[in-house]
């Protein structure tokens, strides 16, 4: 799982928040703080779930 938000704190809860739900699954979480970030990890790795904070103008 990929989550991508320019907020730290709010990336951080997010994890917290999810991370009550992997002991039931396991769930490797990465985070990314830009666009730029997020498209190195996604070359990197697959994600079969990606939270993204959209802020359009």
């Amino acid at each position: 799982m990929l989550i991508i938000d320019d907020h730290k704190i709010i990336r951080d809860k997010l994890k917290v928040m999810l991370d009550s739900l992997s002991k039931f699954q396991l769930i490797k979480f990465v985070k990314a703080d830009s666009e730029v970030d997020a498209i190195k990890k996604i070359n990197k790795n697959t994600f079969e779930i990606v939270i993204i904070d959209y802020y359009g103008q």
